[in-house]
């Protein structure tokens, strides 16, 4: 008489077969998959911590496609009255950052400089990655 697990009712004995995924290879294998999301969290907490504390795009050293100055006021002001300094002075030196870095990294040679790195950059963290 067959039974539901194809056999004929005989007791089937263990084998002493390793199984084929080693415990390296499955380490590797979790590391792989967990990864890409780790990357993922940290990426939304640098930007959290970015949109809270930043006073404008002149601390991210990014090339840039225009020569737009952006401050964020709300975080000059709240800088100011933690550090108990004028806010017309914080505003200033702020503007100040930020025509500078608009002025150095609208330079064409600069920002392909700049372009080429970040490239490089994300093509070594994608062979890292897939090792």
């Amino acid at each position: 008489m067959a039974s539901l697990d194809g056999t004929d009712g005989r007791h089937v004995a263990p084998t002493n077969e390793e199984p084929d995924v080693t415990g390296t290879q499955l380490m590797a294998q979790i590391a792989s998959t967990i990864g890409p999301l780790f990357t993922g969290f940290q990426m939304g907490s640098v930007a959290g911590h970015f949109s809270a504390r930043a006073w404008s795009l002149a601390v991210l050293p990014l090339p840039r496609v225009d020569e737009q100055r952006l401050l964020v006021v709300n975080n000059l002001a709240t800088f100011a009255n933690e550090w108990s300094l004028e806010h017309d002075e914080v505003y200033v030196f702020a503007l100040a950052q930020e025509f500078v870095a608009s002025l150095v990294l609208t330079q064409p040679g600069t920002g392909d400089a700049l372009r080429a790195l970040l490239i490089d950059t994300v093509n070594e963290a994608n062979a890292v990655r897939v090792i």
